[in-house]
């Protein structure tokens, strides 16, 4: 499956190898080959650094053996971090945009690789490069593979996921919003979105709900942050006994959700990298920006990428959507 490109990096030997990982999105794709090496190297230990707000989320996996958020950083002595944590063999970096916040704490990393993907704005503090040819062709789950590779690991294509582990906690809550919904098989919709941009007005999620109804006999789902409850509540779904809503803002129930869905239609990658997961088919929408498309798309063996051409998400036409739907789905 080899098709990378190693800058002066030998396949790796490693005790403690230890991992940059950034938004959800990435924290989900960059770990991708994380049950692989637990599978075939446990000696290697892991740790990663993660921002304070993810913590819960990445504390939950079991094949990251260490969690460093980024303000435990600065809360200790730098002779205590270098002495005791902080001396990984190998420190990597897959995020494809990298704040001044990751590279000070890449440069405080002791490790004598420090290892990144090769992109024209990225060099010091690092010091080894993995070059992808075209590299806005490549979907960001393959970086993670490459890792694996350069450790000697046996990666297939159907290790070609993005990685989460839901603790037995989420499907528990799963189970019980299931169970007072009286919902088994679903479509699940995720309305939120981590921009403007890429949120469809309530009119148009309005349009997409009713045809569903209408076309098929599935149940649906909406889901969304807290935040956005005022567009569940402005679509005003009148079908309440095969719509409902969850709101709850928990993410391991709202991650279980979409995992036990037989469908995830949304606008945001992160959603989409769940049920990719999860191997649940999905229907993305996307903006016409084809690095978008190539580097976050769905991982899912069923799936379906909307965009129009020169067109925001939240401009796509609805009949473009649910002509896809019926083309595809129905």
């Amino acid at each position: 499956m080899t098709k990378y490109r190693f800058l002066e990096v030998p396949p790796l030997n490693s005790n403690l190898l230890m991992l940059q990982l950034g938004r959800l999105g990435d924290f989900m794709c960059s770990t991708a080959f994380l049950p692989i090496l637990k599978r075939q190297r446990p000696d290697i230990s892991v740790a990663g650094i993660v921002r304070r707000r993810l913590l819960n989320v990445t504390g939950s996996c079991e094949y990251i053996d260490l969690i460093l958020p980024y303000g435990l950083l600065y809360d200790i002595p730098l002779s205590i971090i270098k002495n005791i944590v902080y001396k990984p063999d190998i420190f990597v970096d897959l995020n494809h945009f990298v704040s001044e916040t990751s590279k000070i704490v890449t440069f405080l990393s002791l490790a004598d690789i420090k290892l990144t993907i090769a992109t024209g704005h990225k060099t010091y503090p690092y010091n080894r490069f993995i070059a992808l040819e075209g590299i806005e062709s490549y979907h960001i789950v393959d970086r993670s593979l490459a890792v694996a590779e350069l450790l000697g690991l046996r990666v297939s294509e159907r290790d070609r996921r993005p990685h989460i582990c839901i603790p037995m906690e989420g499907f528990d809550g799963a189970n019980r919003v299931l169970n007072d919904f009286g919902f088994e098989d679903y479509i699940a919709i995720n309305i939120s979105a981590g921009s403007d941009d890429r949120m469809l007005s309530s009119e148009k999620w309005r349009e997409i709900i009713k045809f569903i109804l209408k076309e098929s006999d599935k149940n649906i789902i909406l889901l969304s942050m807290p935040s956005h409850m005022e567009i569940i509540e402005a679509i005003g779904f009148r079908n309440k006994r095969r719509v409902k809503s969850y709101t709850g803002g928990d993410f391991f129930t709202f991650s279980a959700l979409i995992s036990k869905s037989s469908l995830l239609i949304s606008p945001d990658t992160s959603a989409i990298h769940i049920a990719g997961a999860f191997n649940v088919p999905v229907v993305g929408l996307y903006p016409d920006v084809s690095w978008n498309i190539n580097m976050f798309g769905p991982t899912s063996d069923t799936k379906v990428v909307i965009f129009q051409k020169g067109r925001l998400v939240k401009d796509i036409e609805t009949s473009l959507i649910t002509k896809t739907l019926i083309q595809q789905l129905f």
